[in-house]
């Protein structure tokens, strides 16, 4: 789907693969929905169902032709009639278009992460670390929530990627960091953790001694500190250490994570 050609063109055609016959064939009107062409490159696609879901890239537009720009589009490709659809929810607040990011489903759930936030290649320092949740069957809200630094991911762009279903884990290798443009490690990010995203913004207080958290409501007495339970899932780990309290600064729309 997509792609450039050998003259360096970004392409909207999308190619079948016979496995029987060993045969490529084209789809008659490639990348086209609502009398819009999609030209596009550089994307993240996964199959769920008889659905391909394709996130991020470069794309060109024939309602704007000539421009290239970050895809923020979520483009819907059925494969049983072969037609191309646009998810009209929009997106979530706070998404950055993105090219040469990392995906992986768990068959219902779509996990995005990283990429690259420029249409330059090379420029290296505008990759990203957060992780974003994409749920199609969500009528409503398709776009669950995004963890980044609370998973100690690093920014990370153009890397292989595989995913180990059993453990919900994904595992990136290689790729380029925001300090390095080849980098020779692996990261395993636990997706299991990416569908909390529960809480209420604000500035909280941990007592070192037994983890429990409280939430500021304005005042200067522990009465006008809320209960909040357990730290856990909510805060980074290591949580208890010196001195009495740790005070943290917690948003669940942080575009880079939750806590700092």
């Amino acid at each position: 789907i997509g792609g450039y050609d050998s003259a360096g063109q970004i392409q909207s055609t999308v190619y079948k693969y016979d496995s029987g016959t060993s045969m490529w064939s084209p789809v008659s009107g490639g990348l086209v929905a609502n009398s819009v062409t999609y030209k596009l490159t550089r994307h993240a696609a996964v199959w769920v169902g008889s659905t391909i879901y394709m996130f991020g890239g470069i794309v060109e537009k024939s309602s704007s032709p000539g421009v290239n720009q970050l895809n923020t589009d979520v483009l819907i490709w059925d494969t049983g009639s072969d037609t191309l659809s646009v998810d009209t929810s929009g997106p979530a607040s706070g998404w950055t278009g993105r090219q040469s990011l990392q995906i992986a489903t768990d068959g219902s759930l779509i996990y995005l992460y990283g990429g690259l936030a420029t249409l330059t290649p090379g420029q290296i320092t505008n990759s990203l670390s957060d992780l974003w949740v994409y749920d199609p069957s969500d009528v409503s809200s398709k776009w669950k929530c995004r963890t980044g630094e609370v998973l100690n991911a690093s920014a990370r762009t153009n890397a292989g990627h595989a995913y180990d279903s059993t453990n919900k884990i994904l595992y990136t290798v290689g790729g380029s960091t925001t300090y390095s443009r080849y980098t020779a490690d692996v990261l395993s990010i636990p997706l299991a953790q990416a569908s909390d995203c529960s809480g209420t913004p604000g500035l909280y207080v941990a007592e070192a001694s037994t983890g429990t958290v409280r939430r500021f409501e304005g005042g200067s007495r522990m009465s006008d500190w809320t209960w909040q339970g357990s730290w856990s899932p909510m805060a980074p780990t290591p949580w208890k250490r010196p001195p009495c309290f740790c005070i943290w600064l917690w948003d669940p729309k942080w575009r880079t994570g939750r806590w700092c």
